[in-house]
């Protein structure tokens, strides 16, 4: 059941990341060039097209984060204290609900449309939090950094592969509209199946056998059984903490910039049209989930055999990878409009970005069990800041007009992520941290407790 509860988790990732990433290929595909030299896909209808000034374009883009920004701070307590599966369930319907009528929206107002996507992500704010407290409470360590490398393949199937689908759908004459309605359907059928199989923990599972639930409860920490008070004087001057919080930076700088700008820098920089970026935009995201998966499985295989620690494992997987994405990150500006190159850059840059995930985005669900929800909600409002403040700057080169902007931006995103190596080579650790133990310690792992 766990193994289900794992695809439940990426697919609720997965489509509540895509209802908000659409705009990023669909800002090439629905918006008239401002130039009438630019290239775009024959079979898009000129006519059908929108009259968006280019200035605009970065607040489009920023508008979700935004809203996650203005949203995280309310789930910092409540996240530890209530249910977190019926919450993902509501804020997909919603959000399922506001990309059938994008369409309409986007028709009447862009000031209108800004909006909607600012509200679109005020309910996003809480999807990742949640998620990794089911995950926390779901997955025994000996598995967590597969199963985590297994959903948060979200992220590349919503940035990678959905952009790689609308660039396929526009060049078969699919109006841009239909993109938004054929989301939110989706989004709202998989809801129904989400309410049906998904619980808290196992043991409010009506699926969970008795063997699984042993298995669970005996390789789950155990972090005591009096209920836990978020420590937050503790969480904020933990070292630990910190080195999370310098990893997710830029791990979200690097997101921000490639999942939001590859399309348009694949079409200002490279001249490549509509379909052919969108198999470029994809290649970095597909390696990520290949790399993900063939490291996740070797090292959760290597720590049941004994002959791996979870912090070295970490360590190991977060150093390769913030060098290795860094590297790329400060080539990729010099591929000018070689393809070859780019595609070699941008494959490199997916293979090790993702080992990221393997190291300080699995050890951030064990370093306080009973406490991810909130441990998460700190680190993603930290990296949503700097995911939006990639968006400010990149709007910054574009209002100054500045020259090799993408120079700066690619730059901007290495630097950060060779800070975050180091730091959590320095400082990262995937051990239960004491201000995250109850005094008391239980003769046996309680479920309940774990969550709240």
């Amino acid at each position: 059941m766990r193994n289900s509860i794992c695809i439940l988790i990426l697919l609720a990732l997965t489509f509540s990341l895509c209802l908000r990433t659409f705009i990023s290929m669909l800002i090439v595909v629905m918006v008239r060039p401002a130039s009438t030299n630019a290239t775009y896909d024959s079979n898009i209808v000129d006519d059908d097209l929108l009259d968006w000034p280019l200035t605009w374009k970065p607040l489009i883009f920023s508008a979700p984060l935004l809203g996650c920004l203005l949203a995280l701070p309310l789930y910092f307590k409540f996240l530890n204290e209530v249910p977190k599966a019926w919450p993902i369930a509501v804020v997909l319907i919603f959000q399922s609900l506001l990309s059938l009528i994008s369409p309409l929206v986007a028709r009447i107002s862009l000031v209108a449309f800004i909006v909607l996507r600012v509200i679109l992500g005020l309910a996003e704010g809480c999807v990742m939090p949640a998620l990794n407290t089911i995950a926390a409470a779901w997955f025994p360590l000996n598995e967590r950094v597969f199963k985590v490398a297994i959903y948060t393949c979200g992220f590349q199937i919503s940035f990678g592969g959905v952009q790689y689908l609308i660039s396929f759908l526009s060049s078969i004459g699919v109006p841009w509209q239909f993109i938004f309605y054929g989301g939110g359907v989706i989004g709202l059928l998989f809801c129904i199946v989400w309410q049906l199989f998904t619980s808290d923990s196992p043991s409010e599972s009506r699926f969970v056998g008795r063997e699984e639930m042993k298995f669970i409860n005996d390789h789950i920490p155990k972090t005591g059984t009096k209920p836990l008070s978020t420590p937050w004087s503790s969480i904020l001057s933990s070292p630990v903490v910190i080195a999370h919080l310098l990893c997710m930076s830029g791990f979200y700088f690097a997101i921000g910039i490639t999942s939001n700008l590859l399309p348009l820098y694949f079409s200002e920089e490279l001249g490549m049209p509509i379909t052919k970026s969108g198999v470029f935009t994809l290649v970095p995201f597909l390696m990520q989930i290949i790399s993900k998966f063939v490291v996740g499985f070797i090292v959760d295989w290597r720590k049941k055999k004994g002959g791996l620690s979870h912090t070295v494992a970490a360590k190991i997987c977060q150093t390769i990878g913030s060098i290795g994405s860094a590297l790329a990150l400060f080539a990729l500006p010099f591929c000018h409009s070689n393809h070859t190159i780019a595609f070699i850059v941008l494959v490199v840059y997916g293979a090790t970005f993702s080992l990221c995930v393997c190291g300080f985005y699995a050890s951030m669900t064990m370093i306080a069990p009973r406490l991810t929800g909130s441990i998460t909600s700190l680190v993603t409002f930290v990296g949503m800041v700097v995911c939006l403040l990639s968006m400010l700057v990149f709007s910054a080169f574009v209002w100054t007009s500045t020259s090799h902007k993408f120079f700066w931006l690619f730059g901007i995103a290495g630097v950060l992520q060779v800070i975050a190596g180091v730091a959590y080579l320095i400082w990262g650790t995937a051990e239960v941290q004491p201000w995250a133990i109850s005094q008391e310690a239980p003769p046996s792992i309680v479920m309940r407790p774990l969550l709240d």
